[in-house]
C-alpha cells in the first residue's frame, strides 16, 4: 500500500490460494473509489479481502458496501426518523438537533468503514 498525506490510497494485492486450480485474487488500484482514505481503514480492508478469499468467500471489492461519512449520517437520520413518532412536534426538533451535531463533523471524519 502507498500512503500519502491526504492523497488517495492505492493498493496492489495478490493473494494466491493454496489450491493451484483456484485463480489468485488480485486488486491493483485506488481505494478512494471505495471510500477508503485513511491507513487504518486500508489495512483493515486488505486484511478482510485476504481472509475472505482464503476462506472461500467472495473477496471481490463491492463499492456498495462502503459509505461516506456523509451518507452514513443521512442514513442514520432517516433511520432515526423512522423510530420516532412522526406525529409529535418534538420529532422534527430532535432530528434537527442530531443533524446539527453530526453534519458539521462529517468534513473532519473521512474514515470509511464497511457497513453491514
Amino acid at each position: 500500500m502507498i500512503f500519502g498525506c491526504g492523497c488517495p490510497i492505492y493498493a496492489r494485492l495478490l493473494v494466491r490460494h493454496p489450491d493451484p486450480n483456484i485463480a489468485p485474487f488480485a486488486f491493483n488500484g485506488s481505494l478512494a473509489k471505495l471510500g477508503v482514505r485513511e491507513k487504518l481503514a486500508a489495512e483493515e480492508l486488505i486484511d478482510q479481502w485476504t481472509v475472505q478469499f482464503l476462506s472461500g468467500q467472495n473477496g471481490k471489492p463491492d463499492p456498495n458496501s462502503f459509505k461516506t461519512v456523509e451518507q452514513a449520517i443521512e442514513d442514520y437520520l432517516a433511520e432515526k426518523r423512522g423510530t420516532l413518532d412522526a406525529h409529535k412536534e418534538s420529532t422534527n426538533l430532535t432530528i434537527q438537533k442530531i443533524a446539527g451535531i453530526l453534519r458539521p463533523l462529517a468534513p473532519t471524519r473521512r474514515l470509511a468503514r464497511k457497513v453491514r
